[in-house]
């Protein structure tokens, strides 16, 4: 959770704001789940969890256009050159 804070991604909220309703904010519930050593944790959100006014993260988001390539697309232009280059990206 520091890495949220220290890159600006998250704050923490006062106790007496917790409640409050605000319309261009959202509190998100998270929770740990250990991988399959259990000696790391990762942080995973649930955007679908009613806040007190009974509404989700997930109901209040726009729907919009599909961003990524269709898989089988992406594959079949995979195949087609002689030499493929991949990269892996660190998160938070």
């Amino acid at each position: 959770m520091d890495g949220y804070l220290k890159l600006g991604l998250m704050e923490l909220i006062p106790e007496n704001e917790i409640d409050v309703p605000a319309s261009s904010s959202f509190c998100l519930p998270h929770h740990l789940v250990p991988n399959k050593n259990g000696d790391k944790f990762r942080v995973v959100f649930d955007g679908s969890a009613k806040s007190s006014s009974g509404v989700s993260l997930n109901e209040k988001l726009m729907v919009g256009p599909q961003l990524q390539t269709d898989l089988t697309t992406l594959l079949l232009r995979f195949r087609m050159h002689k030499i493929a280059i991949t990269a892996d990206r660190k998160n938070v």
